[in-house]
């Protein structure tokens, strides 16, 4: 929660309205420390498929992009909200797709007491308008698309998540 409260001060109130650049920045960071890491062996180096890899890092830069245009056109309370619903848009999208997964109970328990946890925290916070809502919707639909198709390259080639987060790191970042 305070990543998302530090965005909200940069964008709305210090007036910093350069999302992209902040987005450049991020990944351009991240592509920087992966690659460090890489050198040290923490993680073997393992590539996408260059045209694969292009498409990941083009959905990741859009979900990361209409998060952040979602968490500056709302509230906190209202944004983290929104960002729960990513999980049973997941389901959801996973069955209207064919794929029938099974969440245990562990599972769904942790995502009720999480739901709640951040429902509480955040009551206080919660307003509501028609273009923050349009891109609370297009974020999280793109967002658990994004993840399903994300963790479906993974499994078909094989990669860690470390590994396709690298393989996207640098195309995302240009």
């Amino acid at each position: 929660v305070s990543i998302i409260l530090v965005n909200k001060q940069i964008a709305s109130v210090c007036g910093f309205d350069f999302i992209l650049t902040m987005l450049f920045l991020n990944f351009l960071t991240t592509a920087t420390l992966l690659e460090g890491l890489a050198a040290l062996r923490w993680f073997e180096k393992k590539h996408l498929p260059t045209r694969e890899r292009w498409i990941v890092a083009g959905m990741a830069l859009s979900t990361v992009l209409l998060n952040n245009c979602s968490n500056e056109a709302n509230s906190v309370g209202f944004y983290q909200i929104t960002k729960l619903l990513i999980i049973p848009t997941v389901i959801g999208l996973e069955r209207l797709q064919g794929r029938r997964a099974v969440y245990s109970q562990k599972v769904i328990l942790s995502i009720v007491v999480t739901g709640v946890g951040v429902a509480l925290a955040t009551v206080s916070d919660f307003e509501v308008n028609v273009r923050g809502s349009i891109l609370a919707l297009m974020s999280i639909i793109s967002t658990a698309q994004y993840q399903i198709w994300q963790g479906s390259k993974q499994h078909e080639h094989g990669v860690t998540p470390t590994q396709i987060t690298y393989s996207v790191a640098w195309p995302q970042s240009c």
